[in-house]
């Protein structure tokens, strides 16, 4: 298996297959589950979510069968973490922000507090040549 950042397991296969856009778009759709590589990708789920061309590049990589997609940080709590710091850093609102991630104001709130920490952190010289 091939590990990328943000894309654990069979998702980094995917992603050298057919991209990490069609990686990505499958873990958000689909992440957590149990998909089926089809034998022919025409009119299959996986091609409906990924595209023909994608979904043939997949099935050439992996073969057909039973793959279980890891969650990433694309779907669930890691997820909705993500959009909204992502949100968050483009100066989004937090009112925006709670909508879109579908989280709770305060939720937002504190993300937006841990990014202020973050930034605010200061840099010691230790260990610094």
């Amino acid at each position: 298996m091939t590990w990328r950042p943000g894309l654990p397991g069979v998702l980094g296969d995917i992603a050298e297959a057919a991209g990490e856009a069609a990686a990505v778009t499958l873990c958000r759709a689909q992440g957590g589950r149990e998909i089926v590589i089809p034998v022919r990708p025409a009119g299959s789920q996986l091609a409906g979510i990924v595209g023909i061309d994608a979904a043939e590049r997949i099935v050439a990589a992996l073969g057909p069968g039973r793959v279980r997609l890891p969650v990433g940080a694309y779907r669930g709590q890691g997820g909705k973490r993500r959009l909204g710091m992502e949100m968050l850093a483009a100066g989004a609102s937090s009112a925006d922000v709670a909508e879109r991630a579908d989280v709770a104001l305060r939720t937002v709130e504190k993300w937006r507090a841990s990014m202020r920490r973050a930034s605010n952190q200061l840099s010691l010289p230790w260990g610094e040549d």
